[in-house]
């Protein structure tokens, strides 16, 4: 999941105008880690001789894709956002800013057409020649950064994340939808002993999709993605009886090797003018297939007195451990496929759109008998709400509300989440803020809390930054 499912969650969903020129932010999707998983993307405006393009990336951006500049605009603004790409991946954040800026101060000025988005107003655009297209492209990057606190158990500590996103319409009703994101996850120190001598791992998921509108209400958006193998280690604690026979705590060195494939089908209905409030209805349906392979090549106490992997597995034939280590040692290597379904509805109240999204959850074994799921899952799978579950859902529901004050984009989500086999429980609440520097320049922060209640790990609290900015050309 992205995370355990990434499972993610960022930049995730976007604003978008129908057939009347109205403006909405789309609900909140997550699904890669990891995201970005905790952004909005809101666009606006649009040429009403056209049909509205949404672009929907799960992590990403869904919203209109309309830009009627004139050819020099779209070219000049397109170069310079293709040359963030060839930058170095750790400068992607300050080259995004420049190379758009330059874009849109160095070539927009060459335009005699107006844009046809506005942050605030609709403004349209003047007549294009016959037979000129009238296409749009997004290119958005996030930075977040996550500390989990509270149980000292706990197997995750903190990630930083990297999302660059895009989108670039093919056709007036074709558009192609991508997303690269690289987390690091930090890892967690031992518990007891000396640290580890290696910890964390870099995780890469790959996204990319379709949008096709086949109307002006409908839309489809198939997407496939995917989680490169990598590797993750971590520490975990287990309780162990020494050879006198006092209970103690041992440090184990988890290496947990993961991967992941997946695809997922979005079928979207805009009402539009068809009653007196616009209103939304979005279906989601999707698949991930993961490969783990989990090991604890070292145990060790306070004292770093080594204990054996099989003294720890006749611990657990005699007196028992947990269930999740059980698990590991006799099942290192295994598959999981999960799928999920999602609804949403969210509805356009003047200057504030309103929703609710559901989802459920299945999966074709037991998660709880495969060991460290939430570790293997984390940012390799579909996002989840806004939040980064600690281990695999069961359900989850979300509330979320979007403000529209001028340049300005106020936007607040609430989460509620179960675990399977009652694991226990998580709520998140996210707030973002986004401003609109320009009709091309977009800029967002957002913090997000989330509490999870567990029965293996007790109370585990997570809090994540972050900030991102898009460009449209």
């Amino acid at each position: 999941m992205q995370p355990a499912a990434v499972n993610a969650k960022t930049d995730k969903k976007t604003a978008k105008t129908g057939k009347t020129g109205k403006i909405r932010a789309e609900r909140t999707v997550i699904r890669s880690t990891v995201s970005a998983v905790l952004a909005f993307d809101y666009n606006t405006g649009r040429d009403p001789r056209l049909d509205a393009l949404r672009v929907k990336d799960r992590g990403g951006a869904r919203g209109a894709r309309r830009c009627a500049a004139a050819p020099s605009t779209r070219v000049g603004a397109h170069f310079a956002c293709w040359a963030v790409r060839s930058y170095d991946w750790t400068m992607r954040a300050s080259v995004v800013v420049g190379v758009c800026v330059f874009g849109v101060v160095g070539f927009g000025g060459r335009s005699n057409a107006a844009p046809a988005s506005d942050p605030v107003v609709v403004e349209l655009a003047a007549p294009q020649p016959a037979g000129s297209s009238d296409l749009r492209n997004l290119l958005s990057n996030q930075v977040a950064f996550g500390s989990s606190s509270g149980s000292r158990s706990s197997p995750r500590t903190g990630f930083i994340t990297d999302r660059l996103s895009g989108s670039n319409d093919l056709n007036p009703s074709l558009g192609l939808l991508y997303a690269v994101t690289v987390t690091q996850d930090l890892g967690a120190r031992a518990t007891a002993g000396a640290p580890f001598p290696e910890r964390g791992g870099t995780i890469l998921h790959l996204l990319s999709g379709l949008e096709w509108q086949l109307s002006r209400r409908w839309a489809l958006i198939p997407t496939i993605s995917g989680s490169l193998p990598s590797t993750t280690q971590t520490s975990i604690s287990v309780p162990y009886q020494d050879t006198s026979g006092a209970q103690t705590t041992l440090a184990g060195d988890l290496r947990v090797k993961a991967s992941s494939v997946g695809g997922e089908l979005s079928a979207e209905l805009d009402t539009l003018d068809a009653g007196p409030v616009e209103v939304v209805f979005t279906m989601t349906g999707g698949l991930t297939n993961y490969w783990i392979t989990q090991a604890l090549p070292k145990l060790q106490m306070a004292d770093d007195t080594i204990v054996s992997s099989a003294a720890l597995q006749q611990q657990c034939q005699t007196s028992g451990c947990s269930q999740d280590v059980r698990n590991l040692l006799t099942r290192p290597s295994t598959n999981v496929i999960q799928v999920y379904a999602e609804g949403d509805v969210t509805a356009s109240l003047g200057r504030t759109d309103v929703g609710i999204t559901g989802s459920g959850y299945g999966y074709s074994q037991d998660p709880g008998q495969l060991g460290f799921f939430g570790i293997a899952g984390f940012a390799r799978g579909p996002s989840t709400g806004d939040g980064y579950p600690m281990a695999p859902l069961l359900v989850d529901v979300r509330g979320h509300v979007l403000e529209k004050l001028g340049a300005w984009r106020l936007a607040a989500s609430g989460d509620y989440g179960r675990y399977v086999d009652a694991e226990g429980w998580n709520v998140t609440g996210s707030l973002k803020a986004t401003y609109s520097v320009s009709k091309w320049i977009r800029l967002w922060a957002t913090g997000t809390f989330q509490r999870d209640q567990l029965v293996s790990l007790g109370v585990v609290n997570t809090i994540v930054g972050a900030v991102g900015l898009r460009c449209a050309f």
